[in-house]
């Protein structure tokens, strides 16, 4: 009973670190907190948050199933990631709200807009 008991309290503490990610999701960075211009027009960030949190853990070396021994081996580990992606602004100037969205890419967004540049001029 007692290493069933150490065992918990080894799985406990690789779980410590994983809790904290809970505090990422908050309102305040998923949907950022607005800005109001002077002339009154309210900007709102949107935020994209993906979270990952991967867990593992068992045992190696010589495991039998009724066995009792001190020398019981535990491995384990855990991981996580966190990505935060800008999405766009909300903007809300009195007459209507809309959206301004970001591109993924900004620099595929720039080679996009050069090209147009580039026909503009050529075409002028």
């Amino acid at each position: 009973m007692n290493r069933l008991k150490n065992n918990r309290q080894k799985t406990n503490e690789y779980d410590k670190p994983t809790l904290p990610i809970e505090k990422v999701a908050d309102a305040n960075i998923v949907i950022g907190q607005s800005i109001i211009t002077v002339s009154g027009t309210q900007v709102i960030p949107l935020t994209s948050i993906t979270v990952v949190n991967i867990g593992g853990g068992g045992e190696y070396g010589d495991v039998k199933t009724f066995k009792e021994t001190d020398g019981f081996k535990l491995a384990g580990g855990n991981g996580s990631v966190v990505t935060v992606k800008p999405k766009g602004f909300l903007v809300d100037d009195g007459t209507g709200c809309r959206l301004l969205k970001m591109e993924d890419e900004p620099v595929n967004a720039l080679i996009e807009k050069t090209g147009e540049l580039v026909r503009d001029i050529a075409n002028n």
